[in-house]
């Protein structure tokens, strides 16, 4: 299953619906006190996707130039990100 809300995995988690992969200061509460447990990190997904969106290309500023620079660098990948 798949949302763009942690809390809504995390109640579905709760509730014994599965696998519930969220930020974990999110879980952190449900963690300590057991009602939910963590993966493995051997068994996490190494698979993260970052998108930049933005509009008109022709007027991109330093600081855009800057942000999507560091994310090329912070994910290792160039994939989708224009020069």
């Amino acid at each position: 299953m798949e949302a763009n809300d942690p809390i809504a995995l995390i109640e579905l988690a709760l509730r014994g619906a599965g696998v519930a992969y969220v930020p974990e200061p999110l879980a952190q509460s449900h963690l300590e006190r057991g009602a939910l447990v963590p993966v493995p990190h051997e068994h996490m997904r190494s698979d993260h996707w970052v998108y930049a969106a933005y509009s008109q290309p022709r007027h991109n500023s330093a600081a855009m130039r800057a942000m999507l620079d560091f994310l090329e660098q912070s994910t290792g990948s160039a994939d989708g990100l224009p020069q």
